[in-house]
């Protein structure tokens, strides 16, 4: 149930709207098949294959009273939103793993390509009564949402022994992101129309290039350090061909990490850590496509998200190697939230994913 109170400029209105919504998934059982062939005990190969499909079905079905005053209704809407959507996913992989001494000196790489494919529709049927006068219309939408990703992906690990307490990792990764996402809208009163202002073509390209280095070791027989240094360069395009607006960006970051294993006892032992993280946009929240709960309201992408940053900081205690008591603590900076933005005059609400300044949480 939702009660809103828009407070405009020249009036007041009221929204009473009780929802309903309806969600199913089916589909076959995931398929993965690999093999590994190892031409010594040195070096070996491998593949894999992996594929999953189901198709969703759902409802968003909302009865909403509008008027002037509380419970003195002028308007009534009935909003009935149909969708249904065939989600696959192909996965494959190559990798490849060289032993070159009996200290643990290893190579290993993997190649990836998935690709993720979407095909949906959507019907949003919404009839309207003037409790006035009785007088009742239909507006009737219909969009055809085909979209997905192509990525692909290489990677090289290097583990290099110094001796038995201490040992060097290094590698590399990249990364390339491709979609494609034309979303088309159509009136749906008798014949399809297509609705210019709300169909959407968006393209998206995104490319990540990432180097680490990790040391881990003993410092002395009761405390031992692990610890690294990542260099990651995002660069992505993001091209709304509908609204004829190109976001590129690209940024460099540092992200450091240390984990400290103090042994206090035979039954106690204390860790501590420290890292720096990313969490980027989710690649639909970039796409400015609009998702409808009914007229007045709807979901909407942001091409201006920016990516999350956090300080992570924890330390957990350990007594007879059984029982755990962690406490953490984290800062994150350029916050993705759901926020809500309102048009009071139009008595609509937008919901968009956007960054706060800050936040944190502790546990």
């Amino acid at each position: 149930t939702f009660t809103r109170i828009f407070y405009g400029t020249s009036k007041t209105t009221y929204f009473d709207q009780v929802a309903t919504g309806n969600f199913v998934a089916q589909g076959p059982p995931a398929v993965r098949l690999g093999t590994d062939y190892s031409f010594n005990d040195q070096h070996s190969v491998g593949a894999m294959v992996y594929y999953a499909t189901n198709t969703a079905k759902s409802d968003f079905l909302t009865d909403t009273y509008i008027g002037g005053a509380p419970k003195r209704p002028s308007q009534f809407i009935e909003a009935d939103n149909f969708s249904e959507n065939t989600y696959t996913n192909y996965t494959t992989n190559l990798h490849y793993t060289g032993k070159f001494d009996t200290l643990g000196m290893q190579l290993t790489t993997d190649l990836d390509y998935v690709k993720i494919t979407n095909r949906g529709a959507s019907f949003f049927n919404n009839y309207y009564t003037d409790l006035q006068s009785g007088h009742k219309t239909a507006d009737l939408l219909y969009n055809h949402t085909p979209n997905g990703y192509d990525i692909y992906s290489a990677r090289l690990d290097f583990t290099l022994p110094l001796n038995k307490q201490h040992k060097l990792e290094m590698g590399g990764r990249a990364s390339r992101i491709t979609s494609d996402n034309d979303f088309r809208f159509y009136f749906n009163n008798g014949s399809l129309v297509l609705d210019p202002q709300r169909t959407n073509h968006f393209k998206y390209d995104e490319k990540i290039y990432a180097a680490y280095l990790n040391w881990s070791g003993t410092l002395s027989e009761n405390v031992s350090v692990q610890s690294g240094l990542r260099l990651e360069n995002t660069a992505s395009l993001g091209n709304s061909l509908t609204a004829n607006k190109i976001t590129a960006r690209n940024y460099t970051n540092l992200f450091p990490s240390v984990f400290v294993q103090q042994k206090v006892s035979g039954n106690y032992g204390i860790t501590y850590s420290y890292s720096r993280r990313l969490t980027r946009p989710n690649y639909g929240n970039l796409n400015p496509f609009r998702a409808y709960r009914d007229p007045y309201t709807w979901y909407e992408g942001n091409t201006q998200l920016r990516p999350q940053y956090t300080h992570s900081f924890g330390i957990t205690q350990t007594f007879k190697k059984i029982y755990n008591l962690s406490l953490s603590y984290q800062r994150h900076t350029d916050v993705m939230a759901e926020i809500p933005i309102l048009l009071v005059d139009d008595t609509t609400t937008i919901y968009t994913t956007g960054n706060v300044d800050d936040g944190y949480s502790m546990g």
